[in-house]
C-alpha cells in the first residue's frame, strides 16, 4: 500500500469516527489540545527562566516520549 492511499484511508477513517462517534473525537481532540497548550506554556516558562529547549516530543529507541528536553 502506498503512502497516499494509506493517508486517504486514515483521513476517511477519521472523518467517519468524528461523524458517527462525536463524543470520542471531540474529547480526544480537546485532550490533545490541552496537552499541546501545556507543553507550549512550559517551554515559554523555561525559556524565560534561562533554559534552552533542546528537543520537544523526543522519542527514544526503547519507546516512550519526553515532551520537553532542556538545559540550563
Amino acid at each position: 500500500m502506498n503512502a497516499a492511499l494509506a493517508r486517504s484511508i486514515a483521513d476517511l477513517s477519521s472523518q467517519w469516527r468524528s461523524r458517527f462517534l462525536p463524543w470520542r473525537s471531540s474529547s480526544k481532540s480537546a485532550h490533545l489540545r490541552r496537552g499541546v497548550r501545556g507543553e507550549k506554556l512550559a517551554c515559554r516558562y523555561l525559556k524565560r527562566n534561562g533554559y534552552k529547549i533542546l528537543f520537544r516530543n523526543f522519542r527514544g529507541r526503547s519507546g516512550g516520549e519526553i515532551d520537553v528536553v532542556c538545559r540550563d
